[in-house]
């Protein structure tokens, strides 16, 4: 069973967990060609890290591709976010202080995540959690897309591949909670043989919510449905997004659907 924790619809589309995780096929710190230009840690969250491993990937290809040295602190781990605003505040808190603390010893000069959801935990729900009035960990972090838009050189070749159509899906933790909206549709723009379409009502929820898709599904899918209808409306072959929880809840509503796009991260075009 996936999530014992909450009722799962048997005909509903769930990824699998990946068969290692994406700390096991990675060292602790991971060095560039060359003299590193920074050095930046990489929150992976539990999504990155045990289900959408091939996000982590390029996640982590594009940083060294860069130049940039990336540590992955073993000791890290979930956010905590989901598991306090559950209700279980005592370990939300812990799992907080543990994420600071396994960051600390490196002299950081960035931490990215490719989770908006992460992001928004680390960057302003860790005062909340934790009572803080500075978050100093909060202050390095960048969203994947923030950070390659204010630091990246980035120099996208045509790969010879056919041009594909792709539309984008606003996270509402990347919109709404962290302000991020132009930065991943400059990153898609820049890619060549990537033809961007913008949908109508690309800021409106997908339905996923994090554990709300999981403990009110009906309404879920109707909020998704409307989502499926607006990028079916683009005539793309791709939606692409920034959130792995939003990547999940995609993925049912278009295969719920009948609709053949497929759902990618901003990192995987990349």
């Amino acid at each position: 069973i996936l999530l014992p924790v909450v009722k799962i619809d048997r005909d509903r589309v769930l990824p699998i967990f990946a068969e290692h995780t994406l700390m096991d096929d990675f060292g602790e710190i991971l060095k560039p060609k060359g003299k590193p230009r920074m050095r930046v840690g990489f929150f992976l969250g539990c999504s990155t890290n045990l289900i959408y491993t091939n996000i982590g990937r390029a996640v982590i290809r594009i940083l060294l591709g860069e130049g940039f040295e990336v540590v992955i602190p073993r000791k890290q781990g979930c956010c905590g976010v989901p598991v306090f605003t559950s209700g279980d505040r005592r370990t939300g808190r812990e799992l907080a202080l543990k994420n600071i603390r396994a960051f600390e010893p490196f002299a950081l000069d960035a931490i990215v995540t490719a989770c908006a959801s992460c992001g928004r935990a680390l960057k302003t729900d860790y005062e909340t959690i934790l009572g803080f009035r500075k978050n100093a960990l909060g202050a390095k972090v960048y969203d994947l897309n923030e950070f390659l838009a204010k630091f990246a050189k980035l120099k996208l070749c045509d790969n010879g591949q056919n041009p594909i159509k792709v539309t984008y899906h606003d996270p509402c933790h990347l919109n709404r909670g962290q302000g991020i909206t132009d930065e991943p549709r400059k990153l898609l723009e820049a890619i060549p043989n990537v033809s961007f379409i913008e949908m109508e009502e690309a800021k409106r929820c997908c339905g996923g919510g994090g554990l709300f898709s999981f403990t009110h599904y009906d309404i879920a899918k109707e909020i998704g449905r409307k989502k499926a209808g607006y990028i079916a409306a683009t005539g793309a072959d791709a939606v692409a997004t920034s959130c792995p929880s939003c990547i999940m809840q995609l993925e049912d509503v278009l295969r719920r659907s009948g609709l053949p796009q497929r759902v990618v991260h901003v990192a995987e075009l990349l």
